[in-house]
């Protein structure tokens, strides 16, 4: 079954334009570091937090990795 999802997900992706994957993308991310971010994690914490890298149309995590190098 989670095979199953993923190949129905991975084939909607694929369907995006490079455009809309950057769009979409950038509205995640914005969500992400407005909302839910702020809730979860501090800088100053001294936590770890990690990123995958994209691919084959996935979220594009580079906003959100910019915010970390500030």
């Amino acid at each position: 079954m989670k095979a199953d999802l993923r190949k129905v997900f991975r084939a909607k992706r694929e369907k995006l334009s490079g455009e809309e994957v950057m769009l979409r993308s950038q509205q995640i991310s914005e969500n992400f570091l407005q909302n839910l971010l702020p809730k979860i994690y501090s800088k100053n914490s001294g936590e770890i937090f990690s990123l995958y890298f994209a691919t084959h149309h996935e979220v594009s995590t580079r906003l959100i990795s910019e915010y970390f190098k500030e």
